[in-house]
């Protein structure tokens, strides 16, 4: 049986960079972090909370698909995912809906996976407010559907004809490369032709925020950029467009990036229990994805940490790639410290940028001082032969995931 090889036709990105994969380079390539103060006027007051900067996504609007009914009906979070899963299929040369005539693929033969950790919490606070303020007769009624975790899965599958199998994934930071793992095993399955598969996030409200902060994930902002004591955090969508390989040759698109292998496990770590040793499960993860690619830990030639998170998952992090590399790890580029983790979007953002840097054979820079142990990175673009990159995903609890992206063959 011909094998059949997950391909990436299309990138949507809507970030604290902007909208595009142009904007997303650019940012990255500067290297410079576009953390900002959280503004009051269109999120809220961060003055109480010791964490006051964020990845904040510029004002977008797409008239395709943020119409005046969908804005009412939907969260930010939802609204995010709308354009950058348009965005997606446009560079796949995709049509809106593939119900239609221009479709070159049933609809029932495209799948949908969506990651979120937050989901809808926009929305519901601000119906939670009128609840308690105004009474029941002042909710909306819809701020069940949007607020619930697969509102994003729901909105873009029926706006877009997606008639396979849909999903999301809430499994905290490691949500997008289950999400990325799942789209991309239907299509070696033979169940899809084509899947959305992408992760959409917009955190930044007062509950979620006083949450990380009374959890102590957030880093204080009176604590220098170099002292790594927890996340600075952002709101964003990154989806892909994942075709078996065959299919998109037949249709004549380019093909960005192949998805050669991938793993995820758990090794069930409790919560707030010290992380730093090692986690075999995640050393195991990296061998089984290396394993699937067919390629030795010395072919990798950058990596995609899981951090900057919590310090002690770094610690814990590095110390399973030097298991895996022995001592001679690639280098590293590390977009969570110059967007901001955007959490359940985070993977696939990454992924993104591992595609543009094969695309383009640089490797993006990673301030000395954002890095937090001492894995090699590079202050500045970097040219160099780039066959295959390393993806990682960590969540609490101990959730691991691993993506070998490889050029096209």
């Amino acid at each position: 049986m011909t094998e059949r090889v997950v391909a990436i036709t299309g990138i949507g990105t809507l970030t604290p960079a902007g909208r595009g994969t142009e904007a997303l380079w650019a940012t990255i390539s500067s290297g410079r972090a576009c953390l900002t103060a959280i503004d009051p006027q269109n999120y809220f007051d961060p003055s109480p909370y010791a964490c006051q900067i964020a990845g904040q996504v510029p004002s977008f609007d797409e008239p395709r698909v943020l119409t005046a009914s969908m804005m009412a009906q939907t969260d930010r979070c939802s609204q995010m995912a709308l354009v950058a899963a348009l965005d997606a299929l446009d560079e796949a040369r995709l049509p809106m809906d593939f119900r239609s005539e221009r479709s070159p693929v049933a609809p029932e033969r495209v799948s949908l996976a969506v990651a979120t950790v937050a989901a809808g919490w926009t929305y519901v606070e601000r119906e939670m407010r009128n609840l308690w303020t105004k009474g029941v007769g002042a909710m909306d009624r819809y701020a069940l559907t949007a607020g619930f975790p697969a509102g994003p899965q729901g909105h873009v599958g029926i706006l877009f004809g997606v008639e396979g199998r849909t999903r999301t994934f809430v499994s905290e930071r490691a949500s997008g490369a289950h999400a990325l793992i799942e789209g991309a095993k239907a299509i070696q399955r033979g169940d899809a032709e084509i899947v959305i598969a992408g992760g959409t996030e917009a955190p930044l409200t007062p509950l979620v925020w006083a949450a990380y902060h009374a959890s102590n994930m957030l880093q204080p902002t009176s604590e220098g950029a170099d002292q790594h004591t927890g996340m600075f955090i952002g709101e964003g969508s990154t989806f892909l467009i994942l075709e078996e390989r065959e299919h998109a040759i037949r249709r004549d698109v380019p093909i960005l990036a192949e998805i050669r292998g991938w793993s995820r496990g758990t090794d069930a770590y409790p919560l707030g229990a010290s992380r730093k040793q090692p986690s075999q499960k995640l050393v195991q993860i990296i061998h089984a994805s290396l394993a699937q690619a067919h390629i030795h830990p010395a072919a990798v030639d950058v990596i995609f940490p899981a951090g900057p998170a919590l310090p002690a998952e770094d610690v814990a992090e590095e110390a399973a790639l030097k298991c895996v590399f022995d001592g001679e790890y690639p280098r590293v580029a590390i977009p969570k410290a110059i967007l901001g983790h955007l959490q359940g979007a985070a993977v696939a953002t990454d992924v993104a940028i591992a595609v543009l840097a094969l695309g383009r054979q640089v490797i993006p820079p990673t301030q000395d001082s954002l890095l937090p142990t001492d894995l090699m990175s590079t202050n500045e673009c970097t040219a160099s032969f780039l066959k295959h990159a390393l993806v990682l995903s960590c969540g609490l609890g101990g959730m691991h995931a691993s993506l070998v992206i490889s050029r096209p063959e």
